[in-house]
């Protein structure tokens, strides 16, 4: 008797745990993501949450970001960016095939100018699920070796 009431008790313990776990993550998962932004200079940004760090410059005629942060935050980011100017998005830089840095990119328009090293590239097409390779096409402007980018003037 005693062996089935321990084992009642630990079914009971297990299915509570379960069940709480359950709710706790459905309740983070309806939770908004939330951006929040340091300004470094009058067009210079860094928004945080979300994964890793975006950086968003604002030129004078288009907006680079640079990392995308995790799926979910594509449109929480463009947001952002409308609240801070009315310029488009022209530019996104991946620096690296991380999720957290490349899965927002599917929210992007696809007129958006995706640049990343040929490495990562390829990396990303393995992850197509997570970063939206897919749907959004390549990145359009890949290089080899260290390059400068262009910022919109």
């Amino acid at each position: 008797m005693t062996r089935l009431r321990i084992l009642v008790a630990l079914t009971v313990v297990w299915i509570s745990a379960a069940v709480g776990a359950h709710y706790a993550s459905q309740t983070r998962a309806q939770q908004p993501n939330v951006v929040e932004v340091d300004k470094v200079k009058d067009n210079l940004f860094v928004f945080k949450g979300g994964g890793g760090n975006t950086a968003v410059f604002v030129g004078t005629t288009g907006v680079v970001v640079v990392d995308t942060k995790n799926p979910g935050w594509g449109q929480p980011i463009l947001a952002k960016i409308k609240e801070l100017t009315n310029k488009p998005v022209t530019t996104i830089i991946n620096t690296h095939t991380h999720g957290d840095h490349v899965s927002g990119n599917v929210e992007f328009p696809a007129t958006v100018d995706i640049i990343t090293q040929q490495n990562t590239k390829a990396n990303m097409q393995e992850m197509r699920g997570a970063t939206g390779i897919a749907p959004q096409g390549p990145p359009t402007n890949i290089f080899k070796e260290n390059k400068g980018v262009g910022m919109p003037k």
